[in-house]
């Protein structure tokens, strides 16, 4: 095998290792939402904890519209939506 042949697969897995981790980045909840979501929209959901790039907790709500929605874990409305999934 030449050189080439093992340097060009290293450096794609590379590459795309970089890419990944920057895009998590992207999807972090980095404040909270102003408004409540209604438990009728609620699809999913995610926990966040504090990590290098997300300096919240937060439950990540996603709804039926596609829509990712930041949450303080320590909100009532919150705390009972958990409750209820």
């Amino acid at each position: 095998e030449t050189m080439a042949q093992i340097a060009v697969p290293l450096l794609l897995v590379l590459l795309v290792g970089f890419f990944c981790q920057d895009a998590a980045a992207f999807r972090c909840c980095r404040r909270y939402s102003k408004r409540e979501v209604s438990f009728t929209h609620i699809r999913g959901y995610a926990i966040q904890t504090i990590k290098r790039n997300c300096n919240i907790d937060a439950v990540i709500f996603y709804t039926s519209s596609g829509r990712c929605v930041c949450a303080d874990p320590s909100q009532a409305w919150v705390i009972r939506i958990l409750k209820c999934i």
